[in-house]
């Protein structure tokens, strides 16, 4: 089929990158594995949270975050491969999404002046970020290793099941968003502006890529 062939020409190279951001994983897992897993029951356990927040400008993080982004910039390469409408133009916008977004803290941090709060869902972001760019290395591996017996019908199935537990992954983050506000008692219209701004117009732009 046209989708696995184009696929095949950068299996080797798509292979290297996925192998080598699982073998930086457990580098990191070996060397901080209390850190590792607060970063996986962060949205679980409030202690957990507590020390990732403690420790979010540690090299680690750093690493798994851009790594993570690395890995979500391949699984949307070869997304779009299989639907014939890949595009560097997507793909750098997915990027600069996720850029925005995490630089959009800062502004939003001087608009509701509540920075202990924002600082939190800075951290929350980044963790998503981690946990979505962990999710897709299975899914890369079976793509990628088993390219040429997946059929089309699989590889829908995989998708969307990924797709769900993504949809599903954030709606809760964002219930949780809306609950940390009640309690620190912010305008509901800063929590609307927020909830357009950074969370629900990015999802929409890349929705509209993904489905059109």
């Amino acid at each position: 089929m046209l989708l696995t062939e184009r696929i095949f020409n950068h299996q080797i190279t798509l292979l290297s990158a996925v192998l080598f951001a699982v073998l930086v994983l457990n580098i990191c897992i070996k060397n901080r594995p209390i850190l590792l897993k607060s970063l996986i029951l962060a949205h679980a356990r409030k202690m957990h949270f507590k020390y990732v927040y403690n420790n979010i400008k540690d090299q680690v993080i750093t690493v798994l975050f851009w790594l993570s982004i690395v890995l979500q910039l391949i699984f949307l390469s070869i997304y779009l491969l299989e639907a014939n409408k890949f595009s560097i133009l997507i793909i750098l916008i997915y990027l600069a999404l996720i850029l925005v977004k995490r630089s959009s803290f800062f502004l939003s941090e001087k608009i509701f002046q509540t920075p202990s709060l924002i600082k939190t869902h800075l951290v929350s972001f980044i963790i998503m970020v981690i946990h979505i760019g962990w999710l897709t290395i299975p899914i890369l591996l079976i793509k990628i290793i088993h390219f040429k017996s997946l059929s089309v019908d699989f590889v829908k199935s995989i998708n969307a099941v990924f797709f769900l537990v993504i949809f599903i992954y954030m709606l809760l983050r964002l219930i949780n968003f809306v609950w940390m506000n009640r309690k620190v008692k912010i305008s509901f219209l800063h929590i609307i502006f927020y909830l357009c701004t950074l969370e629900i117009l990015p999802l929409g732009i890349i929705s509209c890529f993904l489905v059109s």
